[in-house]
Order: structure tokens, then C-alpha cells, then sequence
């Protein structure tokens, strides 16, 4: 009976996660996680396909006054990461994208490293620190800014829950940067273990200029 239950319990935790307010993806983010495992090289892939565009060349948009960038039809990074040491980890990041008026193409070079200052076992706190910075690239040199970001990683863990937070200031620099003081975005992931072999995730992103 109090296996029964408690498979009920996980059960009805899981569908609230599925419950809760979501939006579409306007592009692809990741969630970074605190925990560094030594010697550990991943290439990941991530891609957004953006759909609700209106027919034509950007020409025919009505872009809002404060809108600099056409929107995009596709984007996907490609992400090389490596930990040099139980702590320590670097990242290199390459962006494509299609905009709306242009051709696919390769329009900006991330640089990335992360320090782990807390390591999360079991139930408790991780807690990390990552700054980067990004370069626009080719064509998109002449639309955009680079930009240097720095924030925490967070993790808070009990039983079978487990919530990831990664923060982050940015502030454009270059020539063609017009930000006015820091920026803000943030990330955060719920995940629910409903089995060993089962999980349930929950994630959002959200990013602010000014």
C-alpha cells in the first residue's frame, strides 16, 4: 500500500510539471548544469526552428520601433565542452542562423568557462560560477555586438526533486553596442525522478536588455 502510494505521489508530481504556464521556444537555450565531471568532453547540439513568420522578405514586416534584428527562420548551435579538471571546465560555441531576409549562414563564436565552487551530492546545494564571451561573426558583425556574460549556476536538490538556476548578467561592448548598463537573463529547469529510469523536466528562459 505505501508503495502503491508513493508511485501515486510521483505520478501526480510529474503531471504538475507538465501543468505548468508554458510558452514556444523563441530560440534554443541550454541549462547549465553545476557538477563538472573530470576529463569529460561532450559536443552538443542545439536547434530551433521558428515558425508564425509572415510570408516575404523582412520589407513586409511591421518591426516595432525598438526592434534592431530581422526575425530569424532557424538557428542551432554547436558546442564543444571540455573539463580540464574536477573543478574547471571550458567551452567553445559556434552559432548559425538564418534570418528572415538573409541565407543560412555562421554568425557567432561563444567562448566559455565555468568554475565549480559547490559540489552537489545527494540532497543539498551546487553551486558554480560560468562567464563567457560571444563574437559575432561574417555577416553579423555588422548587426550586432559582442557581448561578455557572468553569472551563477545554483542547484537545489531534495529527494527526487531537482532545480537548476543559471542567472546571468551580460553587457554589450564594440562599436556597435548601445546598451546602457547591464543586461539580465535567466534560465531555470525543474526535474522530478517519477523512476529510475524516468524523469520529468520542466524549463524556461527569459532575457532583458535593460
Amino acid at each position: 500500500m505505501r508503495v502503491a502510494r508513493r508511485v501515486l505521489q510521483r505520478v501526480m508530481a510529474g503531471t504538475a510539471l507538465l501543468l505548468l504556464p508554458v510558452a514556444p521556444a523563441l530560440a534554443e537555450f541550454e541549462i547549465q548544469e553545476s557538477t563538472i565531471d573530470p576529463g569529460e568532453i561532450q559536443l552538443q547540439y542545439r536547434g530551433a526552428w521558428h515558425s508564425g513568420l509572415p510570408k516575404g522578405d523582412a520589407a513586409d514586416l511591421d518591426v516595432l520601433p525598438d526592434e534592431e534584428e530581422a526575425p530569424l527562420r532557424q538557428s542551432h548551435d554547436v558546442e564543444l565542452q571540455m573539463s580540464i579538471t574536477s573543478h574547471w571546465l571550458v567551452a567553445l560555441t559556434h552559432t548559425f542562423d538564418e534570418p528572415i531576409a538573409d541565407d543560412f549562414r555562421l554568425s557567432a563564436l561563444e567562448v566559455e568557462s565555468q568554475i565549480e565552487l559547490i559540489t552537489l551530492v545527494g540532497d543539498g546545494l551546487g553551486l558554480a560560477v560560468q562567464g563567457g564571451v560571444e563574437k559575432p561573426l561574417l555577416e553579423a558583425r555588422r548587426e550586432e555586438a559582442s557581448d561578455f556574460s557572468l553569472g551563477p549556476i545554483i542547484e537545489l536538490a531534495k529527494s527526487d526533486f531537482l532545480l537548476t538556476l543559471n542567472p546571468l548578467f551580460f553587457r554589450e561592448f564594440g562599436e556597435l553596442a548601445e546598451q546602457e548598463g547591464w543586461g539580465f537573463e535567466y534560465g531555470w529547469q525543474a526535474k522530478y525522478d517519477v523512476t529510475e529510469r524516468l524523469a520529468l523536466h520542466s524549463k524556461c528562459s527569459a532575457r532583458s536588455t535593460s
